[in-house]
């Protein structure tokens, strides 16, 4: 629950995929009561080290998004 309470502390809002279980959905709406401090934040994101991105993009190509699967 409080990692779905620091996301949306951060702005990010996101759809629950994968959620196949009601305590699911329950602990992501019971964040929604939960009010992170600018204290808590601080404790929560403390541990992070920043690394390289690997295996993915963290840009846009030159050309921009397109469809793998697009038939020209």
């Amino acid at each position: 629950m409080s990692q779905i309470a620091w996301h949306w502390a951060k702005g990010v809002a996101f759809p629950i995929i994968g959620a196949t279980k009601l305590q699911y959905f329950n602990e992501a709406v019971g964040a929604l009561d939960l009010k992170l401090t600018h204290e808590d934040i601080a404790y929560l994101e403390e541990p992070y080290v920043p690394h390289p991105i690997v295996g993915a993009f963290d840009s846009n190509p030159k050309q921009g998004v397109m469809l793998l699967d697009e038939k020209k």
